[in-house]
């Protein structure tokens, strides 16, 4: 299993994280395995380490209003959020 990287994050606000890049699970008993693309605001990103926080703002600000208007439309539709992967997970207890 590998991890993904974690951004701090933080202007003038609550610290937050964000992660990011990819993430290879792989199960020992049965081979399965699954790459797992944790995504970041590429935008907001690229624009803090210029330093270019007018443009972080506008950036973010438009992801933003994009998920509200996501959410907004499901709401009118009265449809819920279907993710496109359906995972069946097997609970393991570690203890011995």
């Amino acid at each position: 299993m590998t991890f993904p990287s974690a951004y701090g994050r933080s202007i003038l606000a609550v610290p937050w994280f964000e992660v990011g890049e990819k993430v290879q699970i792989t199960c020992e008993k049965t081979g399965y395995s699954a790459t797992i693309d944790f995504l970041t605001k590429k935008d907001v990103t690229c624009y803090l380490k210029s330093k270019q926080v007018e443009k972080v703002t506008e950036a973010k600000s438009r992801l933003e209003q994009r998920q509200r208007e996501a959410a907004k439309e499901l709401t009118e539709k009265s449809l819920k959020w279907q993710t496109k992967v359906s995972l069946k997970l097997e609970v393991v207890n570690f203890r011995r």
